[in-house]
């Protein structure tokens, strides 16, 4: 009982002296008035900007953008979805979104750094999520 009593003592000592342990949580803060569903995917901007996408209540692609202190006016942007978007940052401050289209094309929209491109839509025959992958800043993919 000693030997688990001693274990224990050591294991709070070291969480207690662990940086992670000290850290506190704020409150949640409220993206806007939409209802998003399903599971949002955000991408990094700046080193303290933040844009997300969710698909709305009525099947639209909702962004809104983070500035590292409150949300903006959240957005729906044109076209239907019917899956859940992926976003990612192109290595030059630039935010690609896209999803899946309920005709299986593959809406996508780029978030400059202050505006939300119209969707491009890329037909295809998706069947499933689109997953997007970070670019290092300046590549682009080979044809």
């Amino acid at each position: 009982m000693k030997r688990i009593a001693a274990r224990l003592l050591v294991l709070s000592a070291a969480l207690a002296s662990c940086p992670s342990a000290w850290a506190t949580w704020s409150g949640f803060i409220s993206t806007g008035i939409g209802t998003g569903v399903g599971n949002p995917s955000c991408a990094m901007v700046a080193s303290d900007r933040v844009v997300c996408a969710v698909r709305s209540g009525k099947s639209a692609l909702m962004v809104n953008e983070f500035n590292g202190t409150a949300w903006g006016a959240g957005k729906n942007l044109v076209g239907v979805v019917e899956s859940d978007p992926s976003c990612t940052s192109n290595g030059s401050g630039d935010v690609i979104c896209a999803a899946m289209a309920t005709s299986g094309d593959l809406p996508a929209s780029v978030f400059n750094g202050s505006t939300w491109s119209t969707p491009t839509q890329v037909t295809a025959q998706l069947y499933s999520v689109p997953s997007c992958a970070e670019l290092t800043a300046g590549r682009r993919t080979q044809r």
